[in-house]
Formats: structure tokens, sequence, C-alpha cells
């Protein structure tokens, strides 16, 4: 049995988001939201972007997962950082979207249905840890009166499940 952590002291993280391109006045003001995916931590961090897309935070964790949406969701990025000493580029992506109508058993529209797109950032499956290994968050629509749905704003090049 493990009682004690390894490293239980702050380290800073700095990095960057990378406009996509053409996009360069898109990166000023995101939000990067972080959390740790080395098992160990529950760290969970959002901070803004300056006017040049850089960020700067304090962890606990060893590795970490992160993920960055533009205001408008037409661009994401997201990352898994391993090199907590070095300078974490999270590079933007177009993003895509994606349609479906739920029909019930008797081939009518489902109305007001909930439906989602789980995102995922991670890194190597652990199992037994205290903590997340893997950084999960979703995007959810309801149906409308026929049936209809689109979940828009899925980041390319990120697990979508």
């Amino acid at each position: 049995m493990r009682i004690h952590r390894k490293i239980n002291e702050s380290v800073t993280v700095k990095g960057q988001v990378v406009a996509w391109k053409g996009t360069a006045n898109q990166v000023a003001n995101l939000q990067v939201h972080a959390k740790g995916i080395d098992g160990e931590s529950g760290d969970n961090i959002k901070v803004k972007t300056d006017d040049q897309g850089r960020f700067e935070f304090e962890t606990t964790a060893s590795s970490l997962g992160a993920i960055v949406f533009t205001e408008d969701k037409k661009l994401a990025g997201s990352v898994v950082i391993k090199d907590l000493g070095s300078p974490a580029e999270i590079q933007l992506l177009p993003t895509k979207s994606y349609s479906g109508k739920i029909l019930d058993p008797n081939g009518q529209p489902v109305a007001n249905h909930k439906v989602w797109a789980s995102i995922v950032v991670k890194d190597v499956r652990k199992f037994g840890t205290a903590f997340p290994t893997a950084f999960y968050t979703r995007i959810e629509q309801q149906t409308d009166a026929n049936g209809e749905y689109r979940l828009a704003g899925l980041p390319c090049k990120t697990e979508i499940s």
C-alpha cells in the first residue's frame, strides 16, 4: 500500500495557444481548462490566455490534459502535458459537427431527448488510482420536436465517445 505521493509541491506550467491559419486574433482571452491525469492529483484548473495566447498556472500534477475552445467553438485544441518544465503548445484546429435524428421503435421522432458527445484527453490508462487518468468533458444538446440534434464544436484530433 502506498500512502504518500512522490511529489507534492507545486510547479508552474507555462504554455501558448497556437492560432490556426489566419486566425491569430483568436488566441486572446481564451479559457484553457486543464486537469491532472496522473492518477495522483485532482487538480482542475481554468485560466485565461493573454493577448498573445500565453497562459500560466500552478499544479501539483505530474501530467495534465488540457483543452481550449474559441468563444464561437469553431476552433479547438487539446494536449497532454507531460514535460511540465517545457512550454506547452495547444494547436487550434477547426472543429466539426455531428447531426442526427432519434426515432422511437415506431419510427416517431423523440423530442427533448438529451444527446451528448464525450471529449477525452488521455495519455496512458492507469488502474487502481485515487484520481482520474483521463480528462473528460461533454458537449450536450437536446433533440428538437422532430427528434433532430446537432452537436457542434467537436474538436478534431481528440478522442470523442
